[in-house]
């Protein structure tokens, strides 16, 4: 090989680099590190170059090892990092398992706006081109309303494969900018998307395997039929009705694990399904499970204050009642809930007085 052919071969190990294909780019280095060519100026920056590279392969080996030690031990932070560093520009910025990886650990760290913005950065520009990042999708306004559309939404998902494809949908699932009133209209419009998309993917395919998005459309679409059972269910508020709309909304529960703030709503309307027939217990765990996906969900508060009052749980139920406070907005509910918190302290007096007698307040009321 003469000079030009060697810088050719370096300039193709790189790439393979970029691309996070280490052994193909070892193979190149390799074949300039033994080639009998000149032994002039050029023939050896090229070699000096080739080990420098092979070193840098090297580096990324190591930081490979390192990324699947955390990812075993789900140091999902730490993999977040190391997933970072082999993707700088002068590494790997094209290793398309490590971009997985990455946007893995972003979704099981709940950092779901960043895992949004990362997904939308490894797509390809153009449909069936190169990656190379793609303009951000506007979801919402200031209001947390929905300002996205089936147009812009498909015309990002369009770019997106596989596993990409599958993480981009739950980030969007879950991003905290969406009011919770917004969720089974996000839901229907990304159904909708998946929908088509699989439907141009089917015409296309010359294999007969189901494209990503057929999986995804299919949950989205289960889940919210469950809910709009339970929501019927519940509406018709006979005994077996909304026994049955509990059924229909643990059912949704167990479509889709990974739409978090959507089963907190499930959760919540479970809890006031429990409520209706006087299981306030089962109430105030739902709405804690609720919370737990949604900690600013002021609808699990209000809710779970109510199911504590019935309870007796007065010290809880004043809390809960403060945490719908900072949570929601000003409202007519809001001015309710003040009149509920005056109620429930004064059924807190009437409570004390009576289990002492008459005598003089005692301390917080207890559980029922």
């Amino acid at each position: 090989l003469d000079a030009s052919q060697l810088r050719v071969r370096n300039r193709l190990g790189r790439a393979h680099i970029k691309l996070g294909q280490l052994r193909l780019a070892e193979e190149a280095f390799k074949v300039v590190l033994e080639s009998v060519a000149g032994r002039g100026a050029q023939e050896k920056q090229a070699r000096d170059e080739a080990r420098s590279w092979l070193r840098q392969v090297q580096a990324v080996r190591s930081l490979l090892a390192r990324l699947e030690r955390q990812c075993a031990g789900l140091e999902w932070g730490a993999v977040s990092a190391t997933a970072t560093e082999v993707l700088k520009e002068d590494f790997c910025p094209h290793f398309a398992h490590v971009r997985e990886v990455k946007l893995k650990s972003l979704c099981r760290l709940r950092r779901w706006a960043e895992a949004k913005a990362v997904a939308e950065s490894f797509a390809s520009p153009s449909r069936g081109g190169a990656a190379g990042g793609i303009a951000p999708l506007r979801v919402t306004d200031s209001r947390g309303m929905l300002v996205l559309t089936e147009g812009r939404l498909l015309e990002r998902l369009q770019r997106m494969e596989g596993q990409i494809g599958l993480m981009y949908v739950e980030a969007l699932k879950n991003l905290p900018t969406v009011d919770m009133s917004q969720l089974s209209e996000l839901l229907q419009m990304l159904a909708h998307v998946l929908a088509r998309i699989n439907r141009d993917s089917a015409e296309r395919s010359t294999t007969g395997r189901p494209h990503w998005t057929a999986d995804a459309c299919e949950r989205i679409l289960k889940m919210l039929e469950a809910k709009q059972r339970g929501d019927d269910g519940f509406k018709r508020a006979s005994l077996s009705s909304v026994e049955d709309a509990i059924q229909s909304y643990t059912e949704a529960m167990a479509v889709d694990p990974d739409a978090e703030r959507f089963n907190a709503v499930l959760y919540c309307n479970r809890a006031a399904c429990y409520q209706h027939l006087g299981r306030h217990r089962d109430a105030v765990l739902d709405c804690t499970a609720a919370l737990r996906f949604e900690p600013t969900y002021a609808k699990a508060y209000l809710r779970r204050a109510r199911a504590n009052r019935a309870l007796r749980n007065f010290t809880d139920a004043k809390k809960d009642y403060h945490s719908y406070h900072k949570t929601a907005p000003s409202t007519a509910e809001s001015l309710r809930v003040d009149v509920e918190l005056a109620e429930l302290e004064r059924e807190q007096w009437v409570y004390q007085q009576g289990r002492h007698g008459g005598g003089g307040g005692g301390g917080a009321g207890g559980g029922g």
